[in-house]
């Protein structure tokens, strides 16, 4: 059979450089001869007298054979799939050329080792390089598969033996490091891509003897370099997730090696202290990223579920579940009606946020360490199984998200509100009082994903800018949220503030939501001690671009067939120039859905914007049919139907609101009743920066030098 160039050449790029041999102790990989590797193994376990037998002679090279047989073969660690293989492999591709995920993204990896634009941190970082080997391999059985996994692997360990000539170097995303040596590049190559790509390659011919030793000394390594670290060298954000998956997954692989002990204690203890010390107790994470909150609650169950398939359970803390189950609990209190997921702050595209943080994915397997939560079967099976849970709309105190829902049924109506701090770290937002919302079950006003802090501003999100800034929020952590929330069966209010400082620019947001489908949003803004002109931009960001502007009341309204819409009906528009505009960013989370930016634009000394919010059925128009403003701060709207609201809203932007209903229900609600809600518990545990005074479980180790 003629064999084509690509294929050639793909072979060609495969071709890995002998190892060096040292002059004694066999050959010197990762730092560690052969020699020296074994010393670091207890030969005396059973089903190793064959490498014992070996390496007391000396013979290195059949101590590496024995070595490599024992991994293939031994049956004191259980080898298991990794977790979201068969839910991703399937996937349709975006490219033509590929029907599926997988194909394309491993036709993408040969084409980069080809043209050797291949670079092992992207490998490391991404694991999708190795979830798409895995995935055409449990297909097709093919050594190609196996045999580009290795060349992975060995790559790695040829350009980086290991990281000595860096060890006073602070390993962090700062700068510093060579990408590959930072943190959370370790746990994802040592706790993901190689122990997925040993899982299910490791009796393939392609994966070779050489491959196994290879992989075997760099873990070891890998995994002292890490637990050297000092705890200000180590990352404490949303990476400790995947770098102590790293460490406790080298700890249970490699059970043979005395020092496995206490890294899987080290990387327990970790996460143990993590989801207190991270997490408030509300659930909120501290970067305020609902994504990145699931990197580090993900790491949180991995450890737990490897223990359990390795029935290590009695290393863990009694409360070990339990202490994490906020975190659970935070993801089932925030989860729209669509069941993908409310993602404030940084995250990724729909690709990854759908086997990562979609909030169905994340219960189901939240399930499996807490059966007894009938309330996240409900959730996570759409109201099929389990309970309905016992509250509706819900604040947390501690993040500052107000969630207003009709319901837990998925044509429900619901809205966010993001009362609280930017966060902390490059993937908080700058989205002080944005909003998202979904009507009936439809998500129409979304929170975008992209950018990092100081890039994501107001345009990005639902809320107003003040003289092109957004209004900030106090991001002391020792400080309390200021914010206010009301819940009733007939009704649900929310306040947040941004205020930093006297003479920062301040808004205030108000939403009082009549169940089950009418929300108010008052919006007031200032800048004090500034009696001059400002502009102010109230923006709504659509996830649609069938949109259209209604010349009779100014309401702008989307227009998609078959599926639930929304109107936007500004109160009082006289002096705001309202425009539909492209998005040219695409900034939605749902990269392949066009998006529409509203505008409602003023020059003023200061802000007061009333505005109505009225999901649609599918197939419905905008039931507006008037509006308007009195004298004393009155707003009348008039329905198609002939129902009326009267909206009357107490002076000063924390006044209380008054809603008369003639027709329809008839309701009389007064909201705004409650003061301030101040946690009697803030943010003191959380630091700027990390001391093992914090985190009191992980003293500060002393640096050693490598052997």
């Amino acid at each position: 059979m003629r064999t084509s160039p690509v294929t050639l050449l793909i072979a060609a790029a495969l071709i890995i450089a002998l190892p060096a041999v040292a002059d004694d102790g066999g050959t010197k990989e990762a730092g560690l001869t052969d020699q020296q590797f074994f010393a670091r193994v207890d030969l005396s376990l059973p089903g190793l007298s064959k490498v014992q037998e070996t390496v007391s002679r000396s013979d290195w090279p059949q101590a590496r054979k024995a070595w490599a047989d024992y991994l293939r073969n031994r049956d004191n660690v259980k080898h298991f799939e990794a977790r979201f293989v068969k839910d991703r492999g399937p996937r349709k591709s975006k490219l033509p050329r590929y029907p599926t995920w997988a194909e394309s993204r491993v036709a993408n990896l040969n084409e980069r080792i080809k043209d050797g634009t291949f670079e092992p941190h992207f490998q490391a970082r991404y694991d999708g390089d190795t979830l798409g080997l895995i995935t055409l391999y449990a297909q097709s059985q093919d050594s190609k598969h196996a045999k580009t996994a290795a060349w992975l692997i060995r790559d790695f360990v040829e350009r980086f033996p290991y990281p000595s000539e860096l060890w006073d170097v602070t390993p962090d995303h700062k700068g510093g490091t060579p990408e590959p040596w930072t943190t959370l590049n370790f746990g994802l190559r040592t706790g993901y891509s190689w122990w997925n790509s040993y899982v299910t390659f490791r009796k393939d011919p392609e994966f070779t003897d050489d491959t196994l030793v290879i992989m075997s000394k760099s873990l070891i390594q890998q995994a002292k370099y890490y637990s050297s670290l000092s705890l200000t060298q180590r990352d404490t954000s949303n990476w400790m997730g995947a770098e102590m998956v790293g460490l406790y997954t080298i700890g249970g692989m490699f059970p043979e090696c005395p020092e496995s002990a206490m890294w899987r204690k080290f990387a327990i203890e970790a996460l143990y202290e993590f989801t207190d010390w991270r997490y408030l107790p509300d659930g909120t994470f501290f970067e305020f990223s609902f994504w990145y909150s699931h990197l580090g609650f993900n790491g949180v169950q991995e450890i737990y579920e490897r223990a359990r398939e390795w029935g290590r359970h009695d290393e863990f803390p009694e409360d070990y579940l339990k202490r994490a189950e906020k975190l659970a609990d935070f993801t089932m209190k925030l989860c729209p009606p669509d069941r993908t997921g409310y993602f404030y702050g940084q995250g990724h595209s729909e690709e990854a946020s759908h086997y990562l943080a979609f909030t169905d994915n994340l219960l189901l397997r939240a399930l499996e360490n807490y059966p007894h939560r009938d309330d996240f079967r409900y959730v996570a099976t759409r109201g099929k199984e389990g309970k309905t849970p016992d509250f509706s709309s819900v604040y947390l105190p501690y993040g500052g998200i107000c969630i207003m829902r009709s319901g837990w049924d998925t044509s429900a109506n619901y809205l966010a509100l993001d009362a609280g701090p930017d966060g902390r770290a490059s993937h908080a937002h700058d989205d002080a009082n944005s909003v998202a919302l979904w009507a009936y079950g439809h998500p129409l006003l979304y929170d975008s994903l992209h950018g990092r802090k100081n890039l994501g501003g107001a345009k990005d999100h639902s809320t107003v800018f003040i003289d092109g800034k957004t209004a900030k929020r106090n991001n002391n952590y020792g400080s309390p949220i200021d914010a206010s929330w009301e819940s009733t069966p007939e009704y649900d209010f929310a306040c947040g503030v941004s205020r930093v400082g006297d003479r920062n620019p301040v808004h205030v947001r108000r939403v009082l939501f009549l169940k089950p489908d009418l929300f108010f949003v008052i919006d007031d803004a200032n800048v004090p001690g500034t009696p001059t002109t400002h502009q102010y931009d109230l923006y709504w960001n659509l996830l649609t671009d069938q949109v259209e502007i209604d010349p009779d009341t100014m309401a702008v309204v989307t227009r998609e067939d078959g599926k639930p819409n929304l109107a936007i009906v500004p109160l009082a528009s006289e002096g705001f120039e309202t425009q539909v505009l492209p998005d040219p960013e695409n900034r939605s989370y749902f990269k392949n859905i066009p998006a529409r930016l509203v505008t409602h634009r003023t020059e003023s000394e200061t802000l007061r914007h009333v505005t109505l919010l009225v999901p649609l059925k599918p197939g419905a128009t905008n039931p507006v049919e008037t509006v308007s403003i009195g004298d004393g701060n009155v707003y009348s709207v008039r329905f198609t139907d002939g129902r009326q609201f009267r909206l009357k809203i107490e002076p000063g932007d924390h006044g209380r609101i008054h809603v008369e209903e003639k027709g329809g229900a008839g309701r009389s609600v007064v909201a705004g009743n409650s003061p301030s809600l101040l946690p009697t518990e803030v943010f003191t545990r959380i630091r700027q920066t990390a001391s093992p005074e914090d985190y009191v479980r992980l003293r500060s180790r002393e640096r050693k030098q490598p052997e």
